[in-house]
């Protein structure tokens, strides 16, 4: 004759179960920079076309990762393990700076580097981020240190160091990258009124 379990052990057993049947795993959200759709400053396109270069971009190693980088203080930084990027910063960034340069230039001749040898590059934009992060429920901070070369990279033309912020109240990861988002919008009305502004020296 088999014996049965104690009673307390089946009851245990079945509310382990019961737990483990409960239990969701969070599901990881993915992001994505956004450029700017059109622009009220869309600036008179630039004289004969020229060709625009945007790269190479320099990232800090602190934004070598998928994770959305959210600054608690000053001194301390946290990684979002379950709100990532859907794709790489390194790539991300010149990709969206070059598509509003498109947009603000009104020009179809914006490159993203590495280019094609063959590509003839009026004005090549270095650009090196010190800073991309931001706080939730606060705002949004973007520093940055860029350079415009003629010619593609052998006369420097334009330095300059933009610190800019945007607000981030929305309190969610979503909002967070929308204020990044217009950061990087800002930057590049930067970088496309020095480039017309050469243009008419």
């Amino acid at each position: 004759m088999k014996r049965r379990p104690p009673l307390p052990f089946v009851v245990f057993a079945l509310m382990v179960f019961c737990a483990a049947g409960c239990v969701r795993t969070a599901s990881t959200r993915f992001y994505t920079l956004s450029a700017l759709s059109d622009s009220k400053d869309r600036i008179p396109k630039i004289v004969d076309n020229s060709a625009v270069g945007i790269g190479p971009v320099n990232l800090p190693d602190y934004l070598d990762r998928p994770q959305i980088v959210v600054r608690k203080s000053p001194h301390e930084l946290h990684l979002a393990e379950l709100d990532k990027w859907a794709g790489t910063l390194k790539y991300a960034i010149p990709r969206v700076i070059a598509e509003n340069l498109s947009t603000l230039l009104a020009s179809d001749h914006i490159f993203v580097f590495p280019w094609k040898s063959n590509l003839s590059i009026r004005y090549q934009v270095v650009i090196d981020i010190i800073r991309f992060d931001a706080q939730l429920g606060a705002h949004a901070d973007l520093e940055a240190q860029w350079t415009i070369f003629e010619n593609t990279g052998r006369t420097p033309v334009v330095t300059r160091k933009s610190t800019l912020r945007r607000s981030a109240t929305g309190g969610d990861y979503a909002a967070l990258v929308q204020a990044e988002s217009e950061l990087l919008s800002e930057l590049s009305g930067e970088i496309a009124d020095a480039i017309v502004k050469i243009e008419r020296l």
